[in-house]
């Protein structure tokens, strides 16, 4: 939800510095350069973050096109129907992987670690294809380098059960240099 907010303070400071750009520039030719740039920058601000939702589709569209070729599965509406193991574990593994770095840098966020201190794995339940969950994760933070170290084990696993609603949450902390 911060990332929304977030999002709409920048598109409203963008538009906001635009407007005034529009309003100071000269009369005549410049002012309709001034407007393409302005245009352009509002363009750019609003597609950012359409790029990055973006970013993992290729692999889950693998995924997708590889059980559609499969011919077995052609989606929900085929009761019973099972899709390829190769294509469904691909898009599995895509979605996993998904979930493990976005657990992962929400714990850097929230903690302070560094985006190569802390690794998550997590254990899904794929049994039931309309209904995948996630049942448990295990989180590795390398404390290496972090000298008076405040947080607790117990308290990462706290604010991943929280975040993710799955109970079995176990966080190790390991020092690499020993």
């Amino acid at each position: 939800m911060a990332s929304i907010g977030n999002f709409l303070y920048t598109v409203f400071l963008i538009s906001l510095a635009a407007g005034a750009a529009e309003i100071f520039a000269p009369k005549g030719e410049t002012k309709k350069y001034v407007g393409y740039i302005v245009s352009l920058a509002v363009l750019i601000a609003l597609a950012v973050p359409a790029v990055r939702i973006f970013g993992a589709v290729p692999d889950l569209l693998r995924g997708l096109s590889a059980i559609a070729d499969d011919g077995k599965y052609q989606g929900i509406s085929d009761v019973g129907a099972v899709p390829e193991d190769s294509a469904y574990a691909g898009m599995i593994a895509a979605g996993q992987g998904e979930i493990e770095r976005y657990i992962s840098s929400q714990i850097c966020l929230a903690f302070g670690f560094s985006e190569d201190a802390v690794s998550a794995a997590v254990l899904i339940d794929d049994s039931d294809v309309e209904n995948i969950t996630v049942t448990g994760a295990v989180i590795n933070v390398n404390t290496d380098g972090l000298s008076d170290i405040m947080i607790n084990p117990e308290d990462v696993s706290e604010y991943v059960v929280k975040m993710i609603g799955c109970e079995r949450v176990e966080t190790v902390f390991e020092n690499e240099a020993e």
